[in-house]
C-alpha cells in the first residue's frame, strides 16, 4: 500500500536531457496515465486512513460517556427521524431511547428550551443527522462512527488529489497530506459525531469542482503550452521552474495574448486548433452542470451548519468570478432554488434563521439577537489569532508540529491565482470565525474544532514547500512529522489506558517528553509574565517562518531562463504581433524602473 500511495515523485513527465529542445507537447497517453496514477495513490490513501481511523472510534470523550458535547443530539435527532418521521423529541426523552449510543449513568440532559407549541427540538442544523441515517440504521452509534470514518478517509483522499493537481507533485502531496490526516486533531475528528469532517469533504469537493475550470499545471493560455483534446498540457520536465510558486505554470510570454483573461485565452486556443471560438459569456463546456454540482455542494454546508455559510460564499463568488455569463446565471438560480426552501424550512420549524433560537442559552432570540452575542467583547478574543495555534492546551502546533511548514508555504500559495489563493482565503476565513464569532476555543471537544473544517487545505502549502525549499526543509518535515505522528500515538495509549479523555483533559498526558514540550506554549487562561515572553517568542517565529516563504517565492522568481521552451497558442494563432526576441521563444524579465520591461516605452 505504501508503493501505491508513495511510487512515484511528478505528475508530469521526466525533464529532457540537458542541451535537448523538449517537445511541444506531453503525449495524451502519458498525461491519461499520470492522472490515473494519482487516481491509484488516492484509493491507496483511502484504505489506509480508513483502517487507521478505526482506531480512534474507541476514544472516549469523557469518563462518564462514549461521547458528549454536541454528539449525543445530533444522533438523537436521527433517532427520531428514524423512530417518528419527524425532529421532534418528546418521544426520545420520554422512552429514554438515547441510551442505546449514550451511557451516562446520568441520562442526557436537556439542551434546548421547549417551543411555544412543545416541541423539544435539537439546537443544531439537521444536516449532519440526516447524512447518519444510513449508519445510524445499520448499527447505531458504531455504524455512524464507521460512516464518518469512511468519510474522513474521503476527504483526505480526495484533498490528495486536489493538491497533487495543483503542484504537479505526486510523492510529496501525499506525504503532506498523510501527516495532516495523521495528526491529532484529524484523527480524533474523523470519528466524533460533528459536522466538521463532512464540511470539510464538501469544502474539498468543491474544490475539486473548480478546478476543472482551470489549467492543468505548466498550461496556460498563449504561454507556451500545448493542448490536446481540447485540455491543456504539462510542457515536458513538468512545470517549469520560474513559474510563480504554486502555480506550476510558466508567465505569459510578452506579445501573447494569454495574460489577459481566462476566457480570452479559451478564444484563441480554439482558434489555433482550427474550432470555431467559443462566443462571449459561453464559459467552458459543461460549465452549467459545474455550477449546479457547486451549489448543491455549498448548500449542503450551510446545511451542516450555518456556521459554514461564510465558506460558502467565498468559494460562491470565486466560481462567479471565473464563470461565464451562462455560469453566473446558472450559480444564481442554483442559489435561489437551493436557499428558499432553506430559509423558509428554518422559520417554519425554529422560527429564526438559525436553530440556535431554541438553545437553552439563546432561547427566545431573533437572528440578529444571537449573532451579535457571538460578537460580543471582540478584544478579548484578539489573542485567538495566534492562540488557536500556540496555545499550550488547545493549539494546533501543539497537537501536530508539522503545520509549522503551512506559514511558508501559504506566503506561496498567495502568489497562485487558482486554487492556492482561494485556499488561503478559505483558510483566512474560517480563521477569523473561529476567532472572532466563536463563543470560545476552549470548549468541551479536542482541540482543533473550530479550524478542522479547512484543515484538510493546509496539506498544498506544506507541498509547495517541500516542493521548493531542498533538503533541508524536507528534513524538518521529517522530524516535525514523526513528533506529530508520535503526539497522536501518546494521546490513543493514555486514552486507552483510562488516564484522560479526549474531551475533558487530553493535554493531561501523563507522557513526560509531550509535558516537557507543553513548557514552549503560552497558557492564555492567565497573562501572566511568562505568557506574554512565549507569545513574543513565538510571534518572532511566525514572522521569521513568513520570511523564508517570502525568500522561496523570490528564489523562484530570480530563476528565469532566457528562453520559453515552446512558442505559445496565441503566437500560433497570430493574434499578437511579437517583437523578434518573442517570436524566438525568449521572454526575459527586465525591470521597468531601469527602462526596461515590456512593451516597449512603457
Amino acid at each position: 500500500m505504501r508503493q501505491a500511495v508513495f511510487g512515484s515523485r511528478s505528475l508530469g513527465p521526466k525533464a529532457a536531457r540537458p542541451g535537448r529542445r523538449p517537445a511541444g507537447a506531453v503525449p495524451a497517453a502519458r498525461r491519461a496515465f499520470g492522472e490515473a496514477d494519482v487516481a491509484r495513490r488516492a484509493v491507496g490513501l483511502f484504505l489506509l486512513l480508513a483502517v487507521i481511523y478505526s482506531l480512534s472510534a474507541d476514544l472516549r470523550a469523557s469518563r462518564g460517556a462514549a461521547i458528549t458535547g454536541d454528539e449525543p443530539f445530533y444522533l438523537l435527532t436521527t433517532q427520531s427521524l428514524l423512530e417518528d418521521g419527524d425532529l421532534d423529541l418528546r418521544q426520545q426523552y420520554a422512552r429514554a431511547s438515547y441510551r442505546s449510543f449514550f451511557d451516562h449513568p446520568d441520562g442526557l440532559w436537556m439542551q434546548s428550551v421547549p417551543t411555544a407549541d412543545g416541541r423539544i427540538l435539537s439546537p443544531h442544523n439537521p444536516g449532519l443527522s440526516v447524512l447518519l441515517i444510513p449508519g445510524f440504521a445499520l448499527a447505531g452509534l458504531r455504524g455512524a462512527q464507521f460512516q464518518l470514518q469512511l468519510l474522513a478517509a474521503l476527504t483526505f483522499a480526495l484533498t490528495y488529489v486536489w493538491v497533487a493537481r495543483r503542484t504537479g507533485e505526486t510523492r510529496w502531496s501525499a506525504w503532506a497530506t498523510l501527516a495532516v490526516a495523521l495528526s491529532a486533531t484529524p484523527f480524533v475528528y474523523a470519528t466524533e459525531i460533528y459536522p466538521e469532517v463532512p464540511a470539510a469533504l464538501a469544502l474539498v469537493a468543491a474544490l475539486l469542482v473548480l478546478a476543472r475550470d482551470e489549467r492543468a499545471p505548466g498550461a496556460q493560455a498563449g504561454s507556451g503550452a500545448g493542448e490536446e483534446g481540447g485540455r491543456p498540457t504539462v510542457p515536458p520536465g513538468g512545470p517549469p521552474p520560474w513559474a510563480p510558486a504554486g502555480t506550476g505554470r510558466a508567465p505569459v510570454p510578452p506579445g501573447s495574448c494569454g495574460g489577459g483573461s481566462r476566457r480570452l485565452g479559451g478564444r484563441i486556443a480554439a482558434i489555433g486548433r482550427g474550432q470555431q471560438a467559443p462566443g462571449p459569456g459561453a464559459g467552458h463546456p459543461g460549465e452549467i452542470g459545474r455550477c449546479a454540482v457547486l451549489a448543491l455542494l455549498l448548500a449542503a454546508l450551510c446545511w451542516l451548519g450555518i456556521k459554514y455559510a461564510p465558506l460558502a460564499a467565498v468559494v460562491a463568488a470565486a466560481a462567479a468570478w471565473r464563470a461565464g455569463r451562462r455560469g453566473r446565471w446558472a450559480l444564481g438560480l442554483a442559489a435561489l432554488v437551493l436557499g428558499i426552501p432553506y430559509v423558509l424550512f428554518h422559520l417554519r420549524v425554529f422560527g429564526a434563521l438559525t436553530p440556535y433560537s431554541v438553545n437553552v442559552v439563546y432561547a427566545g432570540q431573533s437572528t440578529p439577537e444571537v449573532l451579535q452575542a457571538h460578537l460580543t467583547d471582540l478584544a478579548n478574543r484578539f489573542y485567538r489569532l495566534w492562540g488557536l495555534f500556540v496555545d499550550r492546551r488547545f493549539g494546533l502546533v501543539r497537537w501536530a508540529p508539522v503545520l509549522l511548514l503551512a506559514l511558508p508555504g501559504w506566503v506561496m500559495a498567495a502568489r497562485d491565482r487558482g486554487g492556492g489563493r482561494l485556499a488561503l482565503a478559505l483558510a483566512l476565513v474560517q480563521h477569523l470565525v473561529a476567532t472572532f464569532v466563536a463563543i470560545t476555543m476552549m470548549g468541551w471537544w479536542f482541540p482543533g474544532r473550530t479550524l478542522m473544517t479547512v484543515l484538510p487545505l493546509y496539506a498544498l502549502p506544506i507541498t509547495l514547500v517541500l516542493q521548493r525549499a531542498g533538503r533541508r526543509a524536507r528534513g524538518a518535515f521529517a522530524v516535525l512529522a514523526a513528533v506529530s505522528l508520535a503526539i497522536t500515538a501518546a494521546l490513543v495509549r493514555s486514552v486507552g489506558a483510562g488516564q484522560v479523555t479526549v474531551a475533558v483533559d487530553p493535554f493531561a498526558m501523563p507522557v513526560a517528553w509531550f509535558a516537557a514540550m507543553g513548557r514552549l506554549f503560552p497558557d492564555y487562561r492567565a497573562w501572566t509574565p511568562t505568557t506574554t515572553a512565549l507569545t513574543a517568542l513565538w510571534l518572532a517565529v511566525f514572522a521569521g517562518l513568513g520570511a523564508w516563504g517570502w525568500r522561496l517565492v523570490r528564489r523562484g522568481d530570480a530563476a528565469v531562463p532566457a528562453a520559453s521552451p515552446v512558442r505559445g497558442a496565441a503566437d500560433r494563432a497570430g493574434c499578437a504581433a511579437a517583437p523578434p526576441a518573442a517570436s524566438a521563444g525568449v521572454h526575459r524579465r527586465t525591470n521597468p524602473a531601469k527602462g526596461g520591461g515590456w512593451p516597449p516605452g512603457r
